[in-house]
């Protein structure tokens, strides 16, 4: 089964220089943890525009007849309404890529992942969390000078303590190390990580707030 792509037409688009003008886009290339990363150490991506543009080019599979990847001088050369052509397709295209890949969670400590980590073969969409953090992991990944999604990943992996397959039938226990994040993960699965954690977080504090209600009597 092929891959989803997701194609526009820019209105006024690239002129080269030697007069060829580009204006069709086809988005076909789903944004991984790894490219994240690699952008959130990139010097260009310091500008929040020119971020948002090598984001929307690393999905980008055909511009016209330009050679992949485009350029970001190409995108930051469009005028503002193709621009915001460019981030809608971009957009569409996370909507009918995502199609089928529905994340679920399933208590307040286990989510099952839109796509999952992969190893050896093999794919494991469901999560479970069970190692709260301390002020040691944090220190672990100062001292690692993680930043932006690398360290976001990186406690993500110490509180997570096993992953499994959807049918349960392999398990791997955690912490996972960085290397799981950066090795196939989709972006997306991020997102859900994140608030899957925050709800198991914000668990430990509604059990003791309900312990408490029931020692008080209300």
């Amino acid at each position: 089964m092929s891959e989803p792509t997701h194609t526009i037409e820019l209105i006024e688009g690239y002129k080269d220089d030697k007069g060829t003008e580009h204006k069709r886009v086809t988005f076909g290339h789903r944004i991984m943890v790894r490219e994240i990363i690699t952008l959130d150490t990139d010097p260009q991506g310091n500008d929040p525009t020119q971020y948002q543009d090598l984001l929307h080019r690393a999905s980008i599979i055909e511009f016209g007849a330009l050679s992949m990847p485009v350029p970001l001088s190409v995108l930051l050369s469009l005028f503002d309404i193709d621009r915001e052509d460019i981030a809608s397709g971009y957009k569409k295209f996370q909507e009918l890529s995502s199609a089928g890949h529905t994340s679920e969670f399933l208590s307040d400590n286990k989510v099952k992942l839109g796509w999952g980590f992969e190893r050896n073969g093999l794919t494991y969409p469901v999560v479970k969390f069970g190692n709260r953090l301390t002020g040691m992991d944090e220190v672990a990944a100062n001292g690692a000078k993680l930043k932006g999604i690398a360290r976001s990943c990186f406690l993500l992996g110490r509180q997570i303590s096993a992953i499994m397959t959807g049918d349960s039938n392999a398990k791997l226990d955690g912490p996972l190390e960085l290397e799981w994040f950066d090795n196939l993960l989709d972006a997306a699965d991020i997102l859900t990580l994140l608030a899957a954690s925050e709800l198991w977080r914000q668990s430990f504090r509604r059990k003791r707030t309900g312990i408490l209600a029931k020692q008080s009597g209300t």
